[in-house]
């Protein structure tokens, strides 16, 4: 109510929800993107990775499209690594086909990726606390 609408105008609701999901997905990539440039001091993410994320945040939300990220990034280490044990070289390479896989991975299977990722964490906790 602070913001002067309620639940029952659910396209306000809507709005703002795709609001704060267009946010959360082009402010991770744009942070990436920065703190990459920073670090390896040439560019990192491109603005069309930006104007995607926003896009994928505006129908997933702000917690699809962060897992969105998750599972990309996860997905593109995979190939990466991949790659580099075949052809011994790094390279670039393009983010978009893995922020594809990501999202629909969150839209066809979210609770598939979020067992994945439960499972994954109850594993690095059952770790740490037998080396701790």
């Amino acid at each position: 109510r602070a913001l002067g609408w309620t639940v029952e105008q659910p396209h306000l609701v809507s709005l703002a929800a795709g609001a704060m999901g267009a946010a959360a997905g082009s402010g991770s990539i744009f942070l990436v993107g920065v703190l990459g440039k920073l670090l390896f001091r040439k560019d990192a993410m491109g603005l069309g990775d930006v104007k995607y994320m926003a896009t994928i945040g505006a129908v997933l939300g702000w917690r699809g499209v962060l897992l969105t990220f998750v599972l990309a990034c996860f997905l593109g280490s995979i190939y990466g690594i991949g790659r580099f044990v075949v052809t011994r070289t790094m390279g670039y390479v393009p983010f978009g086909p893995f922020l594809s896989a990501g999202a629909l991975g969150m839209m066809f299977g979210s609770a598939h990726v979020d067992r994945a990722i439960r499972a994954y964490l109850d594993l690095i906790h059952g770790l740490a606390d037998r080396l701790f």
